[in-house]
C-alpha cells in the first residue's frame, strides 16, 4: 500500500521541468487576517481569499511493484466542520510521486486551529486511514482605532507618518 512520506502547507510549490527539483515557497503554519469590519457571528459562506498548496510526497510500499492510492485531504475547522477534496496518486510508472493540491480560498469557520488531514482509502475495509495532520492556526486581528490626529507633515500619508524611535540594544 502506497506510503505518504511527508506533507507541507505552503504558499506555492514549484516543480522545475528541466531539473525535476521541487521548491516549496513560504511554508505556512499560521495565518493572521485583519478584516475591514467585524465578522458577524455564525456567518455562512465566508471564504478567506488566500492561495496555498498542500504538497505531498508519496512512494510505493514496494519500490518494484506499481500501485496507486485513493487519498483525500480533510480540512477540519475550529468549529468541528470538515470539508475537502479527494484524488488519486498514480505510482504505476514511477516509485515516487509529488502531489500539489492547490487551494484558491479557505472556508472560514472562525479563528483557531485548522487541520489538514491526509488520508488514504483502504479498499479491503472501505475505511479511510489518517496518515498525517498538518496544522494551520488562523488568527483575527482587528485594527486598533486611531485616536491620533492626522500627520501635518507635508507629503506624508497618515500611514507613513514618523513613529517614535526606540533602542534595540
Amino acid at each position: 500500500m502506497a506510503q505518504l512520506v511527508w506533507s507541507v502547507l505552503c504558499r506555492k510549490g514549484v516543480l522545475d521541468k528541466y531539473t525535476n527539483q521541487m521548491s516549496l515557497l513560504d511554508v505556512i503554519d499560521e495565518l493572521t487576517i485583519a478584516p475591514a469590519g467585524p465578522i458577524p457571528p455564525g456567518a455562512q459562506d465566508v471564504f478567506l481569499a488566500v492561495q496555498f498548496h498542500v504538497v505531498s510526497l508519496w512512494m510505493r510500499s514496494d519500490l518494484s511493484m506499481p500501485e496507486s492510492v485513493r487519498f483525500r485531504i480533510v480540512i477540519s475547522g475550529p468549529d468541528g466542520r470538515s470539508f475537502g477534496p479527494e484524488g488519486d496518486i498514480n505510482l504505476q510508472d514511477f516509485a515516487r510521486a509529488r502531489h500539489f493540491m492547490r487551494f484558491e480560498a479557505l472556508p472560514f469557520h472562525g479563528a483557531g486551529l485548522y487541520r489538514f488531514s491526509i488520508e488514504r482509502y483502504l479498499a479491503d475495509t472501505a475505511d479511510w486511514e489518517k496518515l498525517a495532520s498538518v496544522p494551520l492556526e488562523v488568527k483575527i486581528v482587528y485594527p486598533a482605532p486611531q485616536s491620533e490626529p492626522p500627520s501635518t507633515e507635508p507629503g506624508l500619508a497618515p500611514s507613513l507618518r514618523p513613529t517614535r524611535a526606540f533602542d534595540v540594544g
